[in-house]
């Protein structure tokens, strides 16, 4: 099988990394810059932070998509906030198959998009890959639990390519499963995130100022008010133990004081730029509401206007 993994950050490093193992599968990563003169000086090189040790694969990189260029399986994992720039030549290409991964608040738009500027035949999928890490200069860690999973869906009916999916991940001790509530599952995953990375990006996430913090206090509430907002535009939160759990303020603080204590929030870092479009995606929502969201609004408000500086 032919593969290329769109984007060689964490996620896509690390499904590389997966993929490999099936010595049927052509893997190609696409890299720009540093990071693609990095993988072809070094190879791709995984600390995994968990299984305490270290592996180096060689895998070709390409900096552009040509629109000949094919392969049986695109997957796309770049932030979400950089989705928008990958559409057209996605579309120009001739290749059918596209899963794009990670965190997405706007699915049906993107399929939209690429349909509507391409002359191929299209099958888009979303997936979502449950691993975390942190990138220092070229050193890579990745914080994962097992082996390696997905959840895909597809927005128009039951996956029609499973039979692929499963030659691409056969051998690799990676698996997926078709998840028929992921786009919901995918807003759930967004409003979680991004309530706790403006609380981190707010305190360059010194754990200790956030345990104190008046901005820790909104964070609580701000996951009852970004859940209602979802609920209103017709999205359940998924899985419903978050809403269980987080919807309630008072034991939302208490799992917040408590997460913060643990070095997990140290390798799930989110790059903030993703979040401040999950932010306006959630905004965009709350328009077509009538709802009040004054935890939601003063954390993210407080959060975009540092990232607003940083940008100055």
């Amino acid at each position: 099988m032919k593969i290329l993994i769109y984007g060689a950050g964490i996620q896509g490093s690390f499904l590389a990394h997966s993929l490999l193992k099936n010595k049927k599968n052509e893997v190609t990563l696409l890299a720009r810059g540093q990071r693609k003169a990095d993988l072809e000086a070094h190879g791709l090189v995984l600390s995994h932070e968990l299984q305490k040790r270290k592996t180096q694969d060689i895998v070709p990189v390409i900096s552009t998509l040509q629109p000949d260029d094919w392969f049986d399986l695109i997957f796309v994992t770049m932030k979400y906030s950089d989705f928008d720039s990958v559409i057209e030549p996605l579309a120009k290409n001739r290749s059918q198959t596209i899963i794009f991964v990670g965190n997405q608040m706007n699915a049906d738009k993107l399929e939209k998009a690429i349909l509507g500027l391409s002359n191929f035949k299209k099958n888009i999928l979303f997936g979502f890959q449950n691993t975390g890490g942190t990138r220092k200069n070229d050193e890579f860690t990745v914080l994962r639990f097992g082996k390696g999973n997905m959840k895909i869906q597809s927005l128009t009916g039951k996956i029609s390519t499973s039979a692929l999916l499963d030659q691409v991940f056969n051998k690799t001790d990676y698996s997926w499963k078709e998840y028929t509530q992921l786009n919901a599952w995918l807003k759930s995953h967004g409003a979680l995130i991004m309530v706790m990375n403006s609380l981190d990006y707010i305190f360059d996430n010194d754990t200790k100022k956030i345990r104190r913090s008046k901005e820790l206090h909104y964070a609580a509430g701000a996951y009852k008010e970004a859940f209602a907002v979802l609920e209103k535009n017709g999205y359940p939160i998924a899985p419903k133990a978050q809403k269980y759990f987080l919807g309630r303020p008072i034991l939302a603080k208490i799992l917040l004081k408590l997460l913060y204590l643990t070095p997990v929030m140290k390798m799930a870092e989110g790059n903030f730029k993703e979040i401040a479009a999950i932010i306006e995606a959630m905004n965009e929502m709350k328009t077509k509401t009538d709802l009040s969201t004054p935890n939601l609004d003063a954390l993210t408000e407080a959060a975009l206007n540092r990232y607003e500086k940083s940008l100055a």
